[in-house]
């Protein structure tokens, strides 16, 4: 599930012309793209556009299909591809695993961002990030340093590792194992953590940016958020790293806005962290889909990990389990919890209109179902695993 390579985005930009290109013009089109479309050696220009011969415009989605930037980008997103280093601690090796094994069994959602885990990120295309930031969370928290130092699964705050760990006790009691399934998200629930953050601020501080603009910028951060310290502050670690989620957010959102390209800010900056951060296997995997791995949760009163010994660098607590492995295929949210997601069918919203997936996305977190993986299930899945593989759909 990786990014295309420049000959698919050549490919891509060339065929989205209305009027076929060929000879000179097709020649001056592709030497362009190529000119654009590669790793970047900086940021390009607040609303700065790629500029194709015989190519009016160029459609958002063709550099941006996952939606990783939210006004628009000036380059395809694959120019903003990571460059990593690995970790001291390697990732325990993954394992693949059936819905099959798991008939029987319970499984509970948990909704987790598709950051990557395992690697120390150094640069963003060609362009060197001032220091190495290491990547820690995402699925690969199952199976990295705290999984082998505490045999964690998950972090987060004490309530929820508490609800995780209460209903692993009831299951227990009924003589059932709770398994912990992480749904994707969309790309922007990256922002909530440090690193998205920290990426964000390396890319606008190595940017050339008019003192006045910056000025600008900070000013209507503060306006919002007081704490903040100022975009070329020696105390912008401190404040990611202890602000809130909603506060990282609250930044990273105000890049990634028409009000700071208005005002001089590189706005591809936020699209660009958001996608170097992101675990390569999961960049093209829509939202609501869960089976990139799966962990047992741990039923024990002492599961619960107050004190860490490898602390997750957003949240204070963890939880004990054992890592399970991932499906060959990943499933569908409505197909993995069927009875949740069906007591949504034929509801209005606020409006009177029929839900949406995202109304239906919102109601599965809300409700954290606990739901039975059946016979039924394990069949379906067995169907649509062998038709993904005779039409060569996993071959990815």
């Amino acid at each position: 599930m990786a990014g295309r390579g420049l000959l698919q985005i050549i490919d891509d930009i060339v065929n989205s012309s209305k009027n076929p290109l060929s000879g000179e013009d097709l020649r001056a089109a592709t030497r362009a793209i190529q000119s654009s479309a590669g790793p970047i050696k900086k940021l390009p220009k607040a609303g700065e556009k790629m500029l194709i011969p015989s190519i009016k415009q160029i459609k958002k989605d063709l550099l941006d299909s996952q939606g990783f930037g939210g006004i628009g980008l000036s380059r395809p997103i694959e120019a903003y591809s990571p460059r990593t280093v690995a970790s001291n601690t390697p990732l325990n090796a993954e394992k693949i695993t059936t819905l099959e094994d798991f008939e029987g069994q319970y499984m509970t959602p948990t909704y987790w961002d598709m950051s990557d885990a395992g690697n120390t990120l150094t640069g963003v295309g060609d362009m060197n990030l001032q220091r190495g930031y290491e990547q820690g969370g995402g699925i690969g928290f199952m199976r990295g340093p705290s999984a082998q130092a505490d045999s964690s699964i998950a972090a987060s705050d004490l309530g929820v590792m508490s609800r995780y760990n209460n209903l692993a006790q009831k299951a227990a009691e009924e003589g059932k194992t709770l398994n912990l399934i992480p749904i994707s998200m969309i790309p922007s629930a990256l922002d909530f953590q440090a690193i998205t953050s920290r990426v964000t601020a390396d890319l606008l501080q190595q940017s050339k940016i008019k003192k006045s603009v910056i000025s600008d910028f900070d000013d209507a951060i503060k306006a919002r958020d007081k704490s903040w310290p100022g975009l070329l502050s020696q105390d912008i670690d401190k404040y990611i790293q202890t602000a809130s989620p909603d506060q990282r957010k609250a930044f990273i959102r105000f890049v990634d806005s028409s009000e700071a390209q208005k005002m001089g800010i590189p706005t591809d900056a936020a699209a660009a962290a958001r996608y170097s951060v992101t675990d390569p296997a999961q960049r093209t995997l829509p939202p609501g889909y869960g089976g990139m791995g799966i962990a047992r949760i741990g039923a024990g009163s002492d599961d619960i990990v107050k004190n860490p010994k490898v602390p997750h660098p957003d949240f204070p607590t963890q939880i004990k389990g054992k890592y399970l492995g991932k499906l060959e295929m990943p499933m569908h949210q409505s197909l993995l919890f069927p009875k949740t997601w069906g007591s949504f069918e034929g509801k209005l919203d606020k409006r009177g209109f029929p839900l949406t997936d995202a109304n239906k996305t919102y109601g599965l977190k809300t409700k954290a179902p606990v739901e039975e993986v059946t016979r039924e299930m394990v069949d379906n899945y067995m169907k649509d695993l062998e038709f993904a593989k005779s039409r060569g759909l996993l071959d990815f």
